[in-house]
């Protein structure tokens, strides 16, 4: 696919990091804090009177938050008044399919230990996980909270616990990415996802399972960029060709020095790029995203000039 969106120019200036700094506080007093999870599923919900069977259901078909990870969730993301369920339910698995959504809110948990948890015990849904990103890091420059959050590590479930399953093979719920324009290109970035159909292709939405994340500490956002676009704002880091893409197009935060000026050019190593996001065609509303970028800065400690392209 070729964008619309060839070029978006954005100056700004990062502050220093001096102690500990607050972009933003809330009532807690801690700067904001969420997890956003890229998902694909037959299951998310849909318009009130669409279909006669319900849909997400905590302990059943959800996805669980488990503040100090003591066993017991707190939140689940059925009951997220802030999270979108009117629509985006999909029986294949394709790039387009997946939606972005959020556990939001999660300031007052800063600095304490979670898990999430995927709960299929539905023999008629399935999902399927690309990322879970705490605080919306890239993964690259700014770690993730979470361990092996893109499932990308050399053993998939690395980080991950399957606490109950229907399958003899757990490993199955790993699935690897096929050839762009093939039937089995699943994602438009990384390699691997999570998911509770192991055979994409099968439709087959009777296996089950139940997985954990190790724990985590939910950290503070000291520094972000929140926008809304549409168009290939991520297309030069997916994957090549991928949805027939020129991999021409993209979003990055240049970044300069103390002692120098944002160069104009993308450094994978130093600058930070807006990965994994496929608005769709112009004037999709799919397209928010987020930068996290606090543990860059707490790292460098020092004042930096960036721009965005």
């Amino acid at each position: 696919m070729k964008s619309a969106v060839k070029k978006l120019f954005i100056l700004l200036v990062l502050p220093a990091l001096i102690g500990q700094l607050q972009s933003a506080t809330n009532n807690t007093g801690n700067s904001p804090a969420f997890i956003m999870i890229d998902l694909c599923t037959n299951g998310l919900g849909d318009s009130v009177g669409n279909f006669d069977q319900p849909r997400m259901e905590p302990d059943v078909f959800d996805i669980g938050l488990d503040i100090d990870a003591d066993g017991t969730i707190d939140r689940w993301l059925s009951q997220e008044s802030a999270t979108w369920f009117g629509g985006g339910n999909s029986d294949a698995i394709f790039p387009d399919a997946f939606r972005r959504i959020y556990f939001f809110q999660l300031d007052e948990y800063v600095g304490r230990q979670a898990k999430i948890r995927f709960v299929d015990k539905s023999e008629i849904y399935y999902m399927a996980i690309n990322a879970v990103r705490v605080c919306g890091a890239d993964g690259v420059i700014v770690g993730n909270a979470i361990k092996n959050g893109f499932f990308e590590a050399e053993n998939g479930l690395d980080g991950w616990n399957v606490i109950e399953s229907s399958l003899d093979d757990v490993n199955k719920l790993i699935v690897s990415n096929g050839t762009p324009g093939s039937d089995e290109e699943y994602v438009n970035y990384s390699g691997r996802l999570l998911s509770t159909m192991t055979d994409p292709l099968s439709l087959d939405f009777t296996e089950q399972a139940v997985v954990e994340s190790d724990a985590f500490t939910i950290p503070q956002v000291t520094s972000f960029i929140f926008g809304n676009m549409s168009g290939g704002v991520s297309e030069f880091v997916n994957i090549p060709e991928a949805l027939f893409s020129d991999n021409q197009s993209g979003v990055y935060i240049d970044l300069g020095t103390m002692d120098s000026d944002p160069d104009g050019a993308f450094d994978p190593a130093n600058d930070i790029a807006l990965r994994g996001q496929w608005g769709g065609a112009p004037g999709a509303g799919r397209n928010d995203f987020f930068f996290r970028i606090h543990q860059y800065l707490r790292t460098r400690g020092q004042t930096r000039s960036g721009r965005g392209f």
